[in-house]
C-alpha cells in the first residue's frame, strides 16, 4: 500500500513476485523500493515486481542500500548463524557471517549507512568501515552495549541522528 498524503492506494503487480510478508523496506523513490520478507526480498521498480529467493526457512530481518549496492541481514531459522548478504547480479550472496546469539560481530536488526560506515543493531550497535560501497569486513566493532536486552530495529534520519 502507498499513502500519497491523502489516501491509501494498493500497489498492483504480478502477485507471484510481490512480497507475502513484511520485515523491512528500503525506499529509493516512490517507484523503486525493496521489501524484505521471510525467505525472499522483492524489488518494485517502475510498476514491476521482481522476487529474489534467499533460502528455505530463512528470515530476512533488514534490507538497505548504498549507491547501487543492496545489503540485507538474514538468518536460517533454528541455526545459530547470521549472514550479511549483498546483491550480486540476480542473486544475493553471503559476504559475512557470525553467530546470531553469542559474540556476534554484527547485528541482525536494521542495517544503515552513514559517515563512511555501516551500522547494524542487535545485542548492541555495531559498525564497520565503508570503502565506497564495499564494507571492510575486518573492521567490525561494537560501539554500544546496552545495559540489558538489545535492539531489534533502527532508523537513520541523517548521519547525526540515528
Amino acid at each position: 500500500m502507498h499513502f500519497d498524503g491523502n489516501k491509501w492506494k494498493e500497489i498492483l503487480g504480478d502477485k507471484s513476485q510481490m512480497p507475502d510478508g513484511f520485515t523491512d523496506i528500503y525506499a529509493i523513490s516512490n517507484n523503486h523500493f525493496w521489501v524484505s520478507s521471510s525467505d525472499h526480498v522483492s524489488e518494485y521498480k517502475e510498476g514491476i515486481w521482481k522476487k529474489y529467493f534467499i533460502g528455505e526457512n530463512y528470515f530476512v530481518q533488514s534490507i538497505e542500500g548504498i549507491g547501487n549496492s543492496v545489503y540485507l541481514t538474514t538468518y536460517p531459522i533454528g541455526i545459530d548463524s547470521l549472514y550479511l548478504m549483498k546483491l550480486d547480479g540476480n542473486n544475493f550472496k553471503i559476504v559475512d557471517r557470525t553467530s546470531l546469539f553469542h559474540n556476534s560481530r554484527f547485528g541482525y536488526g536494521g542495517i544503515m549507512f552513514a559517515n563512511s560506515k555501516s551500522y547494524t543493531v542487535g545485542a548492541g550497535i555495531f559498525s564497520a568501515k565503508l570503502n565506497g560501497e564495499q564494507l571492510d569486513l575486518d573492521s567490525w566493532l561494537i560501539e554500544l552495549v546496552p545495559p540489558s536486552g538489545g535492539f531489534s530495529h533502527s532508523f537513520l534520519n541523517n548521519a547525526k541522528d540515528i
